[in-house]
């Protein structure tokens, strides 16, 4: 199974389609991406008896097995996060009451991007293959008087579908409709009349009899549809043509007939909306269809006649045969005869000659053996329809759907001969299955006083899951009485029930001597009178924990919820941890500092121990590894303190504080201690992981609620301080009552429009009319939008004072109320930012002038980038300079602008760190040039800022001064050569004689 792109061969029409769908005995379903059921499915309903609205309305997981809903949602969620197909067996509830065991599959379907758009399903019935496992352990009674259930309940399925089914194909919404013509004098139709319409025709133009065609439906004439009717009623030939009629009440397309009748027309109009919806489905139809034919273990192939030959196979048809889909499509009829047992062939030739007599959606049956490469012989049962006929009705087309039967085959034969061997008391085989089960199992002798009743009974047979799950060794031939005494009555009572009545009996009992929990199956061995009952445990002790766990957890969120004080907190979780594992002491600590010094901050304690909350305590004070541990955040407990040495202060306290045992939980958030929980036992006490467990969870839910408490208290105290901020600053604040269009205003509110405060409430348009004209539609629609969409009312808009001054304002606000969806109240600030716009439009007029500075200059190479030296802006000047221009450099590195000696030794980074590092780089050096040639540059570099003061980027002012530079050189050489001149002349007038 995959979500690919689908097969296209096989099927072409949803009537293919549905035809397929039906020839399965099992349920298909879809819901969309998220798992919520939103179409019907009859074969769904069929299978588990759901009604139309339990179905749309609960889904699929109402009618899973209370003890499996946990699993099937599991698979259907990590199918759901992985986008991967679901494969998972649980029991789904019987139409008629019970459950059966179904294998459930299902593929997502992707959208074009990837994700998912549905879920398209099968159910398989797998109660077959369950009970036959079952009856491997029961008598052949049982398993003849289920499997006869099983008939009865599939024979009822199939009638209730075959049922559904001719209901939906005899109901019909086509509209009929006659109309007479109406002529004028020269004896043309100018237009039509209503004569006769029906009732799905009432429901769509109401009382029209009598009234004028193109007067109600003046639309027929843009598509056609009078001119068909003229013509039709002028020459006789009927039509039937399809249309898209998108014009007074209608929107979709419809397939029209049209006769003459009398002096007019008869017409039936179909709505095809559908139907043209579905051709455009095609091809998510067919990927459905190969979807579900690939991911089922059913053969499922078309066969063509007259010559047999298969022309389409699912992927893994016949896998067990060591064929795959091409071979099997190359193969002839001829060929495959030669695969068939020789004994078969008269009745698969009978197979294929019963199709000519068979109507549609009549089934074909046959069984025969197969040959797999391996020689060996595979039984096949095979169903079939007629899946195609030409024009004169002659079947050329066969769905056939085959399963390999040959295990279940096996199986029921390996029961008919289970038979013999439990009328004989059981094989070796039987017992080798009965010791390997497992569930445990006992065969019990009822012992009955003289008035009838159950007193106790005999362990007559017993299996090692029996032993393993309880621990009673050599049960057998011994009375339970000796086994488990004083055994609940109840269970006494049930057995009567089972042998009185003789109906089965599940039920789940705790066994408070084994302090474990069981569910039981209990059903009479034999006809009515006999004492026997059978009896299959299961150990849900884990189960059972496990609920009990969750029901605590439970109690303790709805306990900790209301409260908003943190000890209270504290003590009310202490106090339902202390009920939950029957102990005498807990404490709950805060963390004084990271050496493990902590505050007992609340404490539950039975009357008659020596209390502790308030004092001050080490980790130190319980174990001397306890500091470490607890800054591990690592549980710490002891079973029985007495159990090894302790310092004399240690013994002391443990003593004093009547302490035997004990656990203690730090817990660590973000690497800091915070707090921890210890519960003391007064007598020795062997903690169990789940103990142990449970009181980390309730350490971690105590905390959380005190950080909730602790945080609602900061933020009670901070809307106190905000208050004080509000009048501290002035802030203007505004409320408005949507439901009486009323306004309130603080005094500042008045004052920012130049106003004496007044009484409240205000009007709104009191408001409006201090908007300045040319800002009140966008301000108003600002309101109406962030009312409409729960958003942000946030603006910046010019006031008009009651002097005439103007200043700006800036107002923010949101819905702060709602009843049932509907906004209620609105609030918001409003405050004078005037100086601040004025200084950000001086800023951008002053920007404005070094941005035209910046493209002017000629003379300067100007340019930024950003901190990875990509050129984020090209002036006129570096485009004169470097011979690049804007388009050339924008987004390239500016290091290439460097000789490349200078990149070699890093300069361009270098530069760049020092103008981030001491906030500017001067620099002289040689550069390149577009066309290769260097020039002598003189440049800063300097870190470009945001607003919020961050370092974004480079920029680099730079002049050409190769000129200065190849004049400067020139100096330098003169004054060498002069130099050398008048060294070598005071060395001639030294030596005179030098040249002699």
């Amino acid at each position: 199974m995959s979500s690919t792109n689908s097969n296209e061969q096989g099927f072409t029409s949803a009537e293919e389609y549905q035809m397929l769908l039906e020839s399965f005995a099992q349920a298909f379903w879809e819901t969309d991406a998220q798992g919520l059921v939103v179409t019907d499915s009859p074969s769904w309903r069929a299978y588990t008896g759901q009604s139309v609205e339990a179905w749309l309305d609960q889904g699929w997981t109402a009618v899973v097995h209370p003890d499996d809903q946990v699993y099937a949602l599991s698979q259907w969620q990590e199918a759901a996060r992985q986008l991967q197909p679901v494969n998972a067996e649980f029991r789904l509830q019987r139409p008629g009451g019970g459950w059966r065991w179904t294998n459930v599959r299902a593929v997502p379907i992707l959208n074009a991007d990837g994700s998912v758009r549905k879920w398209l399903g099968i159910n398989i019935d797998i109660q077959d293959k369950k009970e036959i496992e079952a009856a491997l352990q029961q008598t052949q009674q049982a398993y003849q008087r289920e499997l006869e259930e099983q008939v009865a309940e599939q024979t009822r399925e199939l009638e209730e579908s075959r049922a559904l089914l001719q209901s939906t194909l005899d109901s019909t919404l086509d509209m009929i409709q006659v109309f007479k013509a109406v002529r004028n004098q020269k004896g043309e139709i100018v237009d039509f009349v209503w004569t006769l319409n029906n009732q799905s025709s009432k429901r769509q133009y109401g009382d029209v009899i009598g009234k004028s065609l193109l007067t109600l439906n003046p639309g027929v004439k843009e598509v056609g549809i009078f001119d068909t009717f003229k013509q039709v009623c002028e020459t006789g030939i009927a039509d039937q043509s399809e249309r898209h009629y998108v014009h007074e009440q209608f929107d979709g397309w419809f397939d029209q007939s049209t006769v003459k009748l009398g002096d007019g027309v008869a017409t039936t109009t179909t709505d095809i909306t559908r139907r043209k919806k579905a051709e455009q489905e095609l091809k998510d139809q067919a990927y459905f269809i190969t979807s579900v034919t690939e991911m089922m273990p059913d053969v499922v192939s078309v066969v063509e006649l007259p010559a047999r030959k298969i022309i389409y196979a699912n992927r893994d048809t016949m896998s067990w045969l060591d064929f795959n889909p091409d071979e099997i499509t190359s193969l002839s009829f001829q060929d495959r005869t030669k695969l068939f047992h020789p004994d078969d062939l008269p009745a698969i030739q009978d197979f294929y000659e019963r199709f000519s007599s068979l109507q549609d959606r009549q089934e074909n049956k046959v069984e025969y053996r197969l040959k797999n490469k391996k020689g060996e012989w595979v039984l096949l049962s095979l169903r079939g329809q007629v899946f195609n006929r030409d024009g004169q009705g002659n079947a050329t087309q066969l769905l056939l759907v085959g399963q390999n039967i040959t295990t279940q085959r096996r199986a029921e034969e390996e029961i008919l001969r289970l038979k013999d061997e439990v009328a004989q008391k059981a094989t070796n085989k039987y017992e080798a299955l009965f010791n390997a089960i497992d569930e445990g199992f006992s065969l019990l002798e009822l012992i009955f006083d003289e008035q009838g009743k159950v007193v106790d009974y005999w362990h007559r047979k017993d299996n090692p899951a029996f032993t393993r799950m309880t621990g009673i060794q050599d049960p057998v031939n011994r009375r339970m009485s000796e086994l488990v005494p004083n055994l609940e009555p109840e269970w006494h009572q049930m057995l009567e029930e089972v042998y009185y009545t003789g109906q089965s009996i599940r039920t789940e009992y705790p066994v408070h001597q084994l302090g474990q929990w069981y569910s039981c199956y209990l059903s009479r061995v034999g006809s009515k009178g006999s004492p026997f009952i059978a009896c299959v445990y299961d150990d849900i002790t884990e189960r059972k924990r496990m609920q009990e766990r969750q029901a605590y957890l439970l109690s303790l969120s709805d306990a900790l919820r209301p409260l908003s004080d943190p000890l209270a907190i504290q003590q009310e979780s202490l106090r339902l941890l202390c009920t939950q594992l029957k102990i005498p002491r807990a404490i709950y600590a805060e963390t004084r500092d990271q050496e493990g010094t902590m505050l007992i901050t609340a404490e539950q304690v039975e009357a008659g121990f020596l209390p502790m909350k308030g004092e001050i305590v080490h980790f130190s004070d319980l174990a001397p590894e306890a500091p470490t541990e607890a800054l591990l955040g690592r549980p710490l407990w002891r079973e029985d303190v007495f159990s090894e040495e302790h310092s004399p202060a240690r013994q002391a306290g443990y003593a004093a504080f009547q302490t035997r045992s004990w656990v203690m939980i730090p817990l660590v958030k973000q690497g800091r201690l915070v707090a921890e929980l210890t519960v003391h036992h007064s007598e020795p006490h062997a903690w169990t992981a789940e103990e142990i467990s449970l009181i980390e969870q309730t350490t971690d839910r105590t905390w959380a609620a005190v950080e909730r408490a602790k945080a609602e208290e900061a933020l009670q105290e901070s809307e106190k301080r905000l208050r004080l901020t509000i009048e501290a600053t002035q802030l203007a604040t505004w409320e408005w009552n949507l439901e009486t269009n009323e306004v309130y205003w603080n005094e500042q509110h008045f004052r920012l429009f130049g106003m004496e405060p007044k009484a409240n409430p205000q009007n709104p348009e009191e408001f409006m009319r201090h908007v300045h004209p040319r800002e009140q539609e966008r301000v108003k629609s600002l309101l109406e939008e962030a009312i409409a969409e729960r958003k942000v009312y946030d603006a910046e808009f010019c006031a008009i004072r009651e002097d005439g001054s103007s200043r700006w304002m800036s107002g923010y606000g949101r819905i702060t109320e709602e009843r049932d969806g509907q906004p209620l109240r609105m609030s918001g600030v409003m405050f004078d930012i005037d100086e601040r716009r004025r200084a950000q439009e001086s800023l951008h007029q002053s920007e404005s002038r070094l941005r035209a500075i910046f493209k002017s200059a000629k003379d300067y190479a100007i340019y930024t980038t950003d901190l990875t030296r990509h050129i984020t802006s090209w002036n006129r000047g570096a485009e004169v300079v470097f011979g690049y221009s804007e388009s050339e450099m924008m987004q390239q590195l500016g290091d290439q602008l460097y000789s490349p000696d200078d990149r070699a030794q890093g300069i361009p980074e270098n530069e760049a760190k020092k103008a981030i590092r001491e906030g500017e780089a001067e620099n002289e050096r040689w550069h390149i040039r577009k066309d290769g040639s260097y020039f002598y540059g003189s440049g800063v570099v300097t870190p470009l800022r945001n607003e919020d003061g961050m370092i974004v980027g480079l920029l680099k002012v730079m002049r050409d001064l190769t000129v200065q530079k190849r004049a400067e050189e020139g100096l330098k050489e003169a004054d060498r050569r002069k130099n050398e001149f008048l060294a070598m002349l005071a060395h001639e007038l030294r030596n005179p004689m030098a040249t002699l």
